[in-house]
């Protein structure tokens, strides 16, 4: 599941930049970062919005998640296929946002449905989770290696959209997957009480569910505005050619995959806090790196840090909410923070993206935009949320049934 779920973004996503906004003259759509921040950014992110009811809704009260997970790969193929014949920004944009209603949700239903499932969480569900990297891994890479190898760059850019629809195939095999694989899992509350969104909503009233929530926010819109840039920043500046964009991102990938797997025993030795602090400090050194202009070489090698960054706050988030949250709310929980991390945060990627848009540099490859001005950028405000959890965040041990309506358990700070 987790393999197949991030393999159809992984099929298109990394590099859609790179024809978003190559020119016309070599078959690109010549958007400007800012339209390519609204596409990949907002629009991107819209469906955190309504995937407290499309899928906390749905998985909590009326619908197995399987199910629910294939009819909406079902729907978002049909979009992926619309989106790869699109040349002008409205209608691009417009799909994309039919799209990201379709997708984002199944992204917390793939955690939830595997919450569900798994016992010894901390330990079992980043090694579970790593698959959907290792199915990044797969088709980002092997995309490119195989399908973008032309000696002409034109060429290249133009097969791009080939991206999405192999994707959208994908998405239709995921659906018949999910629905004839997959374990049965149906909804937990039956009751006729208040939404279980809006009693996940109430735990904001605890200290660490918001101070987290609040930090997540600007780290998500970096890490969205990562993807915005990385592609070109790769074949831009740093010189690798567009075949081995792919595989070189796979360096931060197979990190991804060492970090996710070796999550349970660090959580266990140094604490929620400590594992966050690290992943959002590990984003700020990322992105210094890229700033200095370093060869090759070590851009490649700082590429690594992904993993870091990814296991060690956004994986660790997740697993903290499933640790305070009471049972018969965790689907909507996870949705709820879904709503920041793939909403809220990748959301102000787009206003932000185009904060850029001023800043350029003239090469001889032509107009492109000021990466040290993004990456310095982006490791200030890394750095600051590194410092934010280390002041702010005093994790929680036991789970928050109090806030939810349920009786109270006693609390005890855990770090």
């Amino acid at each position: 599941m987790m393999f197949l779920e991030y393999a159809v973004r992984g099929m298109w996503y990394p590099y859609l930049a790179n024809y978003l906004t190559a020119a016309r003259a070599v078959h690109g759509l010549g958007f400007t970062s800012g339209q390519t921040g609204w596409v990949l950014g907002f629009a991107n992110a819209l469906g955190a919005f309504t995937a407290p009811i499309i899928a906390g809704q749905v998985a909590d009260r009326y619908l197995n998640a399987e199910k629910a997970l294939a009819a909406l790969h079902c729907v978002a193929a049909v979009l992926l296929f619309l989106n790869a014949s699109s040349m002008t920004f409205t209608p691009f944009f417009c799909i994309m946002l039919c799209f990201s209603i379709a997708y984002v949700p199944t992204q917390s239903l793939t955690s939830s449905l595997a919450l569900s499932h798994l016992t010894n969480r901390e330990h079992s569900f980043p090694r579970v989770r790593m698959w959907g990297t290792i199915g990044w891994i797969v088709t980002s890479a092997g995309f490119t290696y195989i399908v973008l190898r032309g000696n002409d760059h034109a060429t290249n850019i133009a097969r791009i959209p080939y991206a999405m629809r192999a994707a959208a195939i994908l998405a239709i095999g995921y659906a018949s997957y999910a629905l004839f694989v997959l374990p049965a899992t149906p909804p937990r509350d039956t009751s006729r009480g208040p939404l279980p969104s809006i009693q996940a909503f109430r735990l904001l009233r605890e200290p660490s569910v918001l101070v987290l929530m609040l930090i997540a926010m600007p780290i998500a819109a970096i890490h969205t505005a990562y993807y915005l840039n990385i592609g070109p920043f790769l074949s831009d500046v740093v010189g690798i050619p567009l075949k081995f964009v792919g595989p070189t991102l796979a360096v931060a990938q197979l990190s991804e995959v060492l970090f996710l797997f070796t999550l349970g025993p660090l959580l266990r030795r140094f604490g929620y806090r400590t594992i966050l602090t690290v992943g959002a400090a590990a984003q700020a050194l990322r992105f210094a790196i890229f700033a200095l202009n370093p060869p090759a070489t070590l851009v490649i090698v700082s590429l690594s840090l992904h993993g870091v960054a990814f296991a060690c706050f956004f994986t660790t988030a997740i697993l903290y909410i499933e640790q305070v949250f009471p049972a018969n709310v965790r689907h909507s929980a996870q949705t709820v923070f879904g709503i920041v991390l793939f909403g809220l945060g990748p959301a102000l990627a787009g206003p932000y993206s185009q904060m850029f848009d001023r800043f350029t540099k003239q090469t001889v490859a032509g107009v492109i935009p000021d990466f040290q001005a993004i990456w310095w950028t982006q490791a200030a405000i890394a750095a600051a949320s590194a410092i934010a959890l280390l002041i702010f965040f005093h994790p929680r041990a036991a789970s928050l049934e109090h806030l939810a309506g349920a009786e109270p358990d006693s609390i005890e700070p855990m770090d």
